[in-house]
């Protein structure tokens, strides 16, 4: 965000650099306005780029200490608004100086034209008055207060994103950057429940995989059919595919798979919007692996609950229930049932879904972790 914000400045320096440096070459005045416009310019620049810097460097340096990483970040904001708040500043008393207000003033008339001055001024004090409130003691110990809140979530949330945040910041420091399978599982299931935290993209997640799928190559999955090692019920953390169909439609959906001892599957599609209101789309059927490194799934029993708390176990009977299992095994094609596994670890499963190409990674539930 701060390294896009900084481009428009960027370009109006490049702009600006060619005539201002070729009057002075030359010895010729200056336009006092473009003076003025390229050091408020500069100046935001040099804000954006201590922010950057001082935000990745105590992102890394408090990455497993969520006390210390959260006032961290309040102090990034006091950097950003002071900041932004000299830049105005300058722009502000350049234009003063140079006379281009009292011109601004004279062209729109004595009321319009205040209300000019007074818009290009507005914005100082307001900065002035952000960078406090971030900067103050009090509201920095009610937010350490708020992580430490038993039950408030945030504090899991960021304690599970700082591993990650680290991790996404040790390539550029010469460091390993293969995450351990806690920190990833940790990581990802934090992101799913705060997607914008910590500005995490799909791509920087995708790149972990990558490098943890990597040092881990994948169980055989005959081998796991035989064990216990899948059994158990898995929520989906990561799923580009399905993310993107969300935004699309305005619906957030919560996926997960229940897997038996008898190699049986259910899968549960809680899903949620302004317009669908809330409910399950349910599944069930086998699933068997279909050679080394891919897995068939067969549905056998399509269901919708709309409106429905938790998911119903079974099949309703009636005239809907039958056309939504008629119209959901029609959708069940071939291609779309066999899986690519990428790994397959105690509590870590990532497979690709043909169609779109993406991958869907899921984490096992431990004890103690609630479903619904």
């Amino acid at each position: 965000m701060i390294v896009g914000a900084t481009v428009p400045y960027a370009l109006t320096v490049a702009r600006l650099a060619p005539s201002l440096w070729a009057g002075w070459a030359a010895g010729d005045a200056h336009d006092a306005d473009e003076r003025t416009i390229a050091l408020a310019a500069l100046l935001q620049i040099a804000t954006n780029a201590v922010v950057l810097v001082c935000r990745h460097v105590w992102l890394w340096r408090y990455r497993t200490d969520v006390q210390r990483l959260l006032p961290a970040q309040w102090r990034s904001l006091v950097l950003l608004f002071s900041g932004v708040a000299l830049v105005h500043a300058v722009a502000f008393i350049g234009r003063a100086l140079s006379g281009s207000l009292r011109e601004t003033i004279a062209a729109e008339g004595d009321a319009r034209g205040a209300l000019v001055v007074f818009l290009v001024f507005a914005p100082i004090p307001a900065e002035v008055l952000f960078a406090a409130f971030a900067a103050s003691p009090r509201l920095q110990r009610r937010a350490q207060a708020l992580i430490a809140a038993p039950g408030s979530g945030v504090q899991g949330v960021v304690a599970s994103l700082a591993p990650l945040v680290g991790l996404l910041l040790a390539p550029a420091l010469g460091l390993s950057s293969v995450p351990s399978s806690t920190e990833l599982r940790r990581a990802l299931i934090a992101r799913r429940a705060a997607p914008t935290l910590g500005g995490l993209l799909p791509a920087d997640v995708e790149r972990l995989l990558d490098q943890y799928i990597a040092a881990h190559p994948p169980i055989d999955p005959a081998h796991a059919a035989r064990g216990e090692l899948a059994r158990g019920t898995w929520r989906v953390v990561h799923a580009p595919h399905i993310e993107q169909l969300g935004r699309v439609l305005g619906v957030e959906f919560d996926v997960t798979y229940e897997l038996d001892a008898r190699d049986g599957i259910s899968s549960h599609v809680r899903y949620g919007g302004a317009l669908t209101g809330g409910g399950f789309l349910s599944a069930r059927g086998a699933w068997a692996p279909l050679d080394a490194r891919t897995v068939r799934v067969i549905w056998e029993d399509i269901w919708w609950s709309p409106g429905a708390e938790v998911p119903v176990r079974e099949p309703p009977s009636g005239a809907l229930a039958q056309l939504v299992q008629r119209i959901g095994r029609a959708g069940m094609l071939p291609e779309l049932s066999a899986f690519p596994v990428e790994l397959l670890a105690s509590t870590l499963c990532a497979f690709r879904f043909r169609p779109t190409d993406s991958r869907v990674v899921a984490a096992k539930l431990v004890e103690g972790e609630a479903v619904w």
